[in-house]
Order: structure tokens, then C-alpha cells, then sequence
């Protein structure tokens, strides 16, 4: 697993600090995520040590590179001390101080065994014996997440979440002891900080192939502890339309979001690459994830029983659900901004079917369009997901190929032609229109909001044009 490459990289960054290292320095240690990616040969960025007197340490070595320090707690008993290069600010290193008697006490108190390694450095910054009381060398090899032992997740129950990711972003198996302990401590997530939770959902959502690693955080319970309503989605049975309970195919749109992210070039043509660049503003990539789990988080509340169509119903559930996500953003502690789009996402996951209806006139579809904005990229990848997952025996195959196609052309349709019209100026203002005998007020207002609407339908494209309709509105008032 190593490459010259990276033992060079990481042999050049402890050289160029520890440099001045003798026998007289405190014995000092690299470890945790340092030492891990050193053998996965990915790209370290992140430089960990840890010392029996880091403040000495920081100090001694801030001293020979005439560096600045920075000290903080990583947690409430851990000092630590971040030296920065003042000519590169990226360019630093942490030192914390050694838990307990001795580094191999420290090591054995850490999340996985893959970040139970260390190196003992000597003279010059030179790494010599690896450290690895629990063999996280040998789990490496075997790509396996094992956590240190029974201590572990009691102590920092987030540390469930950060094994998901690790074995997500690593491609690594959860050991099956590790999954037990997980189902043991899952409840203790729901008294963690909530912040800290959505910093490893984010990070999980983020990557392409999440949909599995949430699968096996729901079977170990540690998601329906994060997501409670979860629970009444799994007891809740749809229409013919779906041949699965609410939770199911909420989990197959979410495969399904993934697999039109992965073959977006399949699915939007040319206009692929700025809806990935869509995607990844606004951390709108994880969040549409989520998203899909949770659009259809209202059904049962509303689930009900049509004797007319003798079918199974769920009258408002979208709106319903927008308030079900509000509340559960606000328990997470989310930003307004993160909110504020997974309610959109529940509220109006509906809205592109009844768009691309032959039905919809053009002006509702402009102030759809101007409504949603670059969010139209997300929901309608939400909306397409959302028929692709339907395969009940009232869902049509031959039908649904034809509504995928005409869903796409709604971004198609935004990149094309409204994102401009939605974008471009007034092409008059009130002051424009006050020598036509038009004066400040609730008429001058409605006047200029008619004609902003017939600038957007393509109706208006100078100002002339806008002022002659201004002329002729004031007439008819």
C-alpha cells in the first residue's frame, strides 16, 4: 500500500519541522489519521503528534522556524498546539499531549484501530518503530473498520457516524463486532451534540456511493435514532403505484438521486457539467440526499382511504412534510439556509410533474421557474428519482421512460431560456414611468409588477416596449 510518493511526502513535511529533533528533545510521536493515510498512500493533510509535554515541544519548534502557535482543546482534557508557517498558512502541525501513562495507553483509547498507530520520531524528524498495539496495520490490509473496544463509542457515541464514513470514504467493511457494539450504543446519538452529527451526515451524503452505508445504519438503528419519524414510514404501505412501505422506496430514491448524479451526462446532455457545478454549491449535493430520505416524511400523517377511487391517499403530505423537515432541521441545528432548502425540497418535490403538465399555463410556469431558481436542478433530479422508484402494478414502464425525458427538459428548459429572463434587470423602474402621470403608490407597483411578468414570458424587450405598456395599463386604471 505505500509509494515512494507519499513516504517522501510525509518524510519531507516531518523534516522540514522537526529538523532540529535530537536526543534531547521530548520524545514525540506521529499518530491517529497521519499514520493511517501514510499506509493507504492517500495525501496527507493533516500533520498529528503526540507528546508528554506538547507545550515544551510546540515551543522549542515555533522557536527553530520562527513560527506562530496557537493553542486550543480538542477536547475539554486534551491540550493542544497548532504551529503555523508564517509564510504559508497552510502549512501546520498539531500537537497534543499523550492520554494517559504512556502512547500505547493514548493509542488504545482512540476511535478505530486504524487510527491506533503511531511512529516514534527520532533525531532529524526521522520516523522509526511503528506503534500498533491493536494491529490496525493488519485491519488496513484487510480493509476492515474495527473499533479499539467497549469503551469506545460510551465515550463519543459520534464515533458510530465517523465509522460509517471512514468505511465510506475508504470503501472498508464494518467488522461484525463493530456493528454490534453499534446497536448497543446507537441511543446514546440522540444526546449528542447535534452539530456534530450533521458534520458526519454531510461528509457521508457527500460521497457517491452513500445509499449503501445507509442501509447498514439503518439495520444497526444509529439512523432511526438520528431520524425518529423513520419509524412510522417503515409501518407505512402505499397505492399500487409503489410496490414498497414509504421508508423502502424513500431508500431506493436515494439510489436513484445517486445513479442520475453518477449518468448525468446520460440524463442532461450538455448541461451536465453545470448541474454538477449545481450540485456542489450550496452543499446542495449532501443535502438533496437527505433530502430524498426525507421527502416523503408527511405520508403518514395524511394517509388516508379513497372509496371512490378505492385507493390508498396521502392529501398534503408534501406540505405536511415540509413541516415535519422543518422541525427536524431545527432539532439538528441547521442553518436557515440548509433548512430552508430541505423544506423546499419536501414541499415542492411534487411540483415538476404538475409543471410539464400540457395543462400548466405559461405564466404559473415562469413563476415556478423565478420561485425555485438553481434549485430547479435538485428538485427535478428529486422528481425523476421519485418515478424511478415506483414500480407498483399501477406504474407503467413505456410511461415512466417518457416522463423522465420531459423532466430533464425542465433543466434543459432553465438553462436555456429562464435563467436569463429570471436574471435580467427591470427594463424600467418607477422612476421611468412618473412623467406618464404615474405616481408612488399601490397602482404604480401593480403596474410595474404586470409588466416584469410580461418581461419574463418574453413579451417585453425594450424599453419602449415596457413603456407603451405602462401608458396603456395607466389608461385602463
Amino acid at each position: 500500500m505505500e509509494t515512494r510518493a507519499k513516504i517522501s511526502q510525509i518524510t519531507k513535511i516531518l523534516r522540514s519541522w522537526l529538523s532540529r529533533v535530537n536526543t534531547d528533545f521530548p520524545e514525540i510521536y506521529l499518530v491517529g489519521g497521519s499514520v493511517r493515510d501514510y499506509f493507504l498512500a492517500r495525501r496527507i493533510n493533516d500533520i498529528d503528534l503526540a507528546c508528554p509535554d506538547p507545550e515544551q515541544a510546540a515551543f522549542q519548534i515555533a522557536k527553530d522556524k520562527d513560527a506562530r502557535i496557537v493553542s486550543f482543546k480538542k477536547k475539554a482534557d486534551q491540550p493542544c498546539y497548532r504551529i503555523i508557517d508564517r509564510t504559508n498558512r497552510l502549512l501546520s502541525l498539531d500537537i497534543s499531549q499523550i492520554q494517559g501513562e504512556s502512547i500505547y495507553f493514548d493509542l488504545k483509547r482512540r476511535d478505530f484501530t486504524m487510527n491506533a498507530m503511531a511512529f516514534k520520531i527520532g533525531p532529524g524528524g526521522k520516523t522509526e518503530e511503528l506503534i500498533d498495539p491493536l494491529n490496525g496495520f493488519s485491519d488496513i490490509k484487510k480493509r476492515i473498520i474495527r473499533v479499539t473496544g467497549k469503551k469506545a463509542f460510551p465515550s463519543d457515541p459520534v464515533r458510530i457516524l465517523r465509522g460509517f464514513r471512514f468505511a465510506a470514504e475508504l470503501n472498508f467493511t464494518m467488522d461484525k463486532k463493530t456493528l454490534a457494539e453499534i446497536k448497543i450504543h446507537a441511543q446514546a446519538l440522540t444526546s449528542s451534540p447535534a452539530e456534530r452529527i450533521m458534520y458526519e451526515l454531510i461528509k457521508i451524503f457527500s460521497l457517491d456511493n452513500s445509499s449503501n452505508f445507509v442501509k447498514t445504519m439503518d439495520n444497526t438503528v444509529s439512523l432511526g435514532k438520528i431520524f425518529p419519524e423513520i419509524k412510522k414510514m417503515k409501518k407505512c404501505p402505499q397505492n399500487g403505484y409503489h410496490h414498497q412501505d414509504v421508508w423502502s422506496h424513500s431508500i431506493n430514491v436515494l439510489e436513484k438521486c445517486e445513479n442520475i448524479i453518477k449518468k448525468r451526462t446520460e440524463f442532461f446532455g450538455h448541461h451536465a457539467d453545470k448541474v454538477f457545478e449545481n450540485l456542489l454549491s450550496n452543499s446542495r449535493l449532501p443535502l438533496i440526499k437527505i433530502g430524498a430520505l426525507l421527502h416523503d416524511v408527511g405520508k403518514p400523517e395524511t394517509r388516508g382511504f379513497s372509496k371512490k377511487s378505492d385507493r390508498i391517499t396521502f392529501y398534503g403530505h408534501d406540505k405536511t412534510g415540509e413541516k415535519t423537515v422543518g422541525a427536524i432541521t431545527s432539532r439538528l441545528r441547521m442553518s436557515n439556509r440548509d433548512s430552508f432548502f430541505l423544506q423546499m425540497l419536501a414541499g415542492e418535490h411534487m411540483r415538476p410533474a404538475i409543471i410539464i403538465n400540457d395543462k400548466t399555463s405559461e405564466k404559473t410556469r415562469v413563476r415556478w421557474f423565478k420561485k425555485v431558481k438553481e434549485d430547479v436542478v435538485p428538485l427535478v433530479i428529486l422528481a425523476m428519482a421519485d418515478v424511478m422508484s415506483k414500480q407498483g402494478p399501477l406504474s407503467v414502464e413505456s410511461g415512466k421512460k417518457k416522463l423522465l425525458k420531459i423532466l430533464a427538459g425542465l433543466i434543459c428548459e432553465y438553462y436555456e431560456k429562464r435563467k436569463n429572463m429570471i436574471e435580467q434587470k427591470n427594463l424600467i423602474s418607477g422612476k421611468d414611468i412618473i412623467p406618464l402621470g404615474i405616481n408612488p403608490g399601490p397602482a404604480m407597483g401593480t403596474i410595474l409588477k404586470k409588466i416584469r411578468e410580461a418581461q419574463e414570458l418574453g413579451l417585453l424587450e425594450t424599453k419602449d416596449e415596457a413603456l407603451a405598456m405602462a401608458k396603456k395599463l395607466n389608461m385602463y386604471n
